[in-house]
């Protein structure tokens, strides 16, 4: 378990402990006695594998980022992705799976290159998987990957909703020079119409950053295009 544990209530009203484990399993116990409810294997799991940050629940729902490395091979079968549990059995309820969508080229794809000269921001990343924590709201399950793209999701159909792809120079309030990377570890946080996102994760081979980052929703409130 690397992952801190969540503690919720079940629709019975029984607190519980819901933990995601590098093995790809999801447990929850009754947080009286230490019972086993209910468990669910959702990836395959290895030492970079699984749950790795951290999981999150929200009106019932439990978000699961998945980090499965690699590809395919013998009994191996990755499942990256983010998958949305129901609190009270643990069955899916529905499933993001975490796909490339481009051809890497070897460490040799444009982008700036570091002392080794390999690319340290690669146009298509060998990592993509969603290791960092998720993160939830009443509506929203938050989500961000190791290609440096952070999504929010429908929480009731896992519809995507909105994404940003961070690897990307900025300029910053302090003048330092920056660059958005894989985005690990800490996952995204909302407080009332901010969400705030660290973008760079240079261990492991991915890629390095150095931003925080901070959206602002659309308010028409605010008769303003932020």
């Amino acid at each position: 378990f690397g992952a801190s544990p969540v503690i919720a209530t079940l629709s019975d009203g029984r607190d519980v402990i819901v933990a995601g484990q590098k093995s790809g399993d999801v447990h929850c116990l009754d947080a009286e006695t230490g019972a086993l409810i209910w468990r669910t294997k959702v990836g395959q799991g290895s030492a970079l594998g699984g749950v790795h940050w951290g999981i999150a629940v929200s009106k019932k729902r439990v978000v699961v980022p998945i980090a499965d490395p690699g590809s395919p091979r013998n009994d191996y079968q990755p499942t990256p992705g983010v998958y949305a549990l129901d609190l009270d059995t643990g069955k899916v309820i529905w499933a993001h799976k975490a796909e490339r969508g481009c051809t890497p080229e070897n460490g040799q794809q444009r982008g700036a290159r570091g002392r080794s000269g390999r690319n340290r921001w690669p146009a298509c990343p060998r990592q993509f998987a969603f290791s960092a924590a998720a993160s939830s709201t009443p509506e929203l399950a938050l989500a961000s990957a190791l290609n440096g793209h952070t999504m929010a999701f429908d929480l009731a159909d896992g519809t995507v909703l909105w994404k940003s792809n961070t690897v990307q120079p900025y300029d910053t309030v302090n003048g330092i020079e920056a660059h958005g990377g894989a985005i690990d570890s800490a996952g995204a946080q909302v407080i009332d119409d901010m969400l705030f996102v660290q973008s760079g994760y240079g261990m492991f081979g991915q890629m390095p950053g150095n931003v925080l980052l901070a959206y602002r929703l659309k308010n028409p409130k605010r008769n303003s295009n932020d």
